[in-house]
């Protein structure tokens, strides 16, 4: 049987029940408000080889064998596996089982944090201590932007990212962590996502504390609001076309309904363009407001070498969209999965794509 038949097998049994928070279900275009499903990516499969990009076949059964899954350890143990592999590295780092190094990738910074949940989920499954790659002379967002737990540093040359070209299963616990999570089950998965989350995205103080002053000056604190996050530019090579901002507006409308936002809707977007688009669609009872944009060259900047300020834009909108009463978003996006993990399990969070499934893909 083909990959596509498979997954095609896999839809026709699931997909009736999508996700979207655990208030709400959708799964057929009628439901999105869309003319035609959009396309879904193909996804790992138990006992194949994955259908994304990953190692040689040895190298890649090396990495899987050497963090084997043999089921998820007891929730009432999770706090002591998560200390363990935050604080086990003991003596030198750089022998860790696992080097967390998808930090420090050229994605963008919600790829670069869903992967590095992805090799802390790994320790917790697999009881393998963790240290983090962190070569001299490469700026580390995560550790700029949220509390560090207690993790060990390797400082070694040979410690940087690593992809497809690895071998060491040492540094591909994130692409392990991806497999695991698409070929696992869903709620299961869900559930030690969202014990992991706050704990590796703890926002630093001074962070919440701008965040705050942002939301007073767009009107939104201490106020009911919807968040909408539209992902444009270059995504659409990955999502066979982009949800239409007409379907974003109806779904905001359903959702200011539920939460009685009185109009007020946050939206973070790369693209310029989305505001007046989106307050169109809306019309005149709603007040779309956004973050002061930057230049726009500075949304299209990838990577741990990508300038400051635009992860520091990013993070903002993360903790306004977190903190909104309820989003819209698309799973296709990284930062709209990132979004949903770091938000209550019970706020209304919605995904345009997918087949409103926040856990269909895994993060690259």
């Amino acid at each position: 049987m083909t990959m596509a038949h498979l997954v095609l097998s896999f839809l026709g049994a699931t997909l009736a029940t999508a996700r979207v928070g655990i208030t709400r279900q959708q799964a057929t275009e009628q439901d999105l408000g869309l003319e035609q499903m959009p396309l879904l990516v193909p996804r790992a499969q138990p006992g194949m080889p994955p259908p994304w990009p990953h190692p040689p076949e040895a190298a890649w059964q090396g990495a899987l064998q050497a963090f084997s899954f043999g089921g998820w350890p007891p929730r009432d143990q999770w706090e002591n596996l998560f200390a363990n592999s935050v604080s086990g590295a003991t003596g030198d780092p750089c022998s860790a089982s696992i080097l967390g190094n998808s930090r420090l990738s050229p994605n963008g910074l919600g790829s670069r944090m869903n992967t590095f949940a992805d090799e802390v989920l790994v320790g917790m499954y697999a009881g393998a201590p963790i240290s983090l790659c962190a070569p001299t002379g490469v700026r580390d967002d995560w550790a700029i932007f949220f509390e560090d737990p207690g993790f060990k540093r390797c400082s070694a040359p040979s410690c940087v990212f690593t992809s497809t070209n690895g071998s060491k299963p040492a540094l591909l616990a994130w692409m392990v962590g991806r497999y695991v999570s698409e070929t696992e089950d869903d709620s299961s998965v869900e559930a030690i996502k969202r014990f992991l989350y706050p704990r590796l995205f703890n926002f630093r103080s001074e962070i919440k504390e701008a965040a705050l002053d942002q939301m007073s000056q767009l009107g939104l604190a201490g106020m009911p609001y919807v968040g909408v996050h539209i992902r444009r530019g270059d995504k659409a090579e990955e999502v066979n076309g982009f949800v239409p901002t007409k379907v974003f507006a109806q779904h905001i409308v359903d959702l200011c309904t539920e939460v009685s936002c009185a109009g007020r809707v946050f939206l973070a977007s790369d693209s310029a363009e989305e505001l007046p688009k989106l307050q169109a669609a809306l019309g005149q009872s709603y007040r779309v407001v956004e973050l002061p944009r930057l230049a726009e060259d500075m949304y299209t900047t990838r990577g741990s070498g990508s300038p400051e300020a635009a992860s520091r834009q990013i993070i903002s909108d993360l903790l306004l969209l977190r903190e909104a009463s309820a989003f819209v978003g698309t799973s296709s996006s990284n930062i709209g999965r990132l979004v949903y993990f770091l938000r209550e399990p019970n706020s209304p969070s919605v995904s345009l794509d997918d087949a409103g499934n926040f856990l269909w893909r895994g993060a690259l």
